[in-house]
């Protein structure tokens, strides 16, 4: 419905306003599907002994679906 920007930018207040947010790591990526911006998000505790890895691999299954293959 064309409304995506507007449910992330309303998650993105809910989530600030939350007391214990600096406890989380939060990331969001923009997908492109026939011009229609999808957004996505991972929340993760920033205590959690995976953060990084689960981080990269966050960023690598955003990579691809950004990268159309050849």
């Amino acid at each position: 419905d064309n409304r995506q920007a507007m449910r992330a930018r309303l998650f993105t207040k809910w989530f600030n306003d939350y007391a214990y947010n600096n406890n989380f790591c939060v990331k969001v990526s923009i997908l492109k599907d026939d011009e229609v911006d999808n957004y996505i998000a991972l929340i993760v505790q920033k205590s959690n002994p995976e953060l990084t890895n689960i981080l990269q691999t966050f960023d690598d299954f955003v990579g691809f679906f950004t990268h159309k293959p050849v």
